[in-house]
């Protein structure tokens, strides 16, 4: 013990001399610790949601961004058109009926013999190929959100149920 009756540590101390802490201390340091640890987690767990919540508003508003650049990229004639050719040179490099394995044989192909007696149906336009309703199909095709596309569509003044199915034959 110093001269203020604190116990000392180190290497020459003996420790069967030196006297227990009161429980009564004990207690008291050690509820100090558990109070200060929850104000602190407590502090640390508001700051966090705080700076997520600014951080999620931030996304929800380029998010929106994109929606609409994705949405007047596509009304430019010109990119249509790079993007077409585009996929066209895709197609030639990798043709999609290239077999990736040779030990696997081809499936035989089977022709289908005409049947005379039926006449070829007129092709029925649907609603995802409709020029009116492209553009929507093909922000879904981009990643935008189902709900944002409908709610583009209802500013558009277009019935969002036509999204429910794309093979639905489109409307005069």
């Amino acid at each position: 013990m110093d001269e203020n009756g604190l116990p000392i540590t180190g290497a020459g101390v003996d420790y069967s001399s030196v006297e227990a802490i009161s429980q009564r201390e004990l207690i008291t340091y050690f509820n100090m610790f558990v109070v200060r640890t929850c104000a602190f987690l407590n502090t640390f767990s508001t700051k966090c949601e705080s700076k997520l919540a600014v951080l999620n508003a931030r996304l929800e508003s380029i998010d929106a961004s994109i929606t609409l650049l994705e949405t007047k990229l596509d009304s430019v004639d010109e990119l249509k058109d790079m993007k077409l050719e585009e996929n066209q040179t895709n197609a030639e490099a990798h043709p999609p009926n290239q077999q990736l394995d040779s030990n696997i044989p081809a499936p035989p192909q089977q022709q289908i013999a005409p049947n005379p007696e039926v006449e070829p149906a007129t092709p029925i336009m649907t609603v995802s190929e409709d020029d009116r309703f492209k553009q929507y199909f093909k922000m879904l095709k981009f990643g935008v959100s189902e709900e944002s596309v409908k709610l583009k569509m209802k500013s558009d003044g277009i019935d969002p149920a036509i999204l429910s199915d794309p093979n639905a034959p489109s409307p005069p």
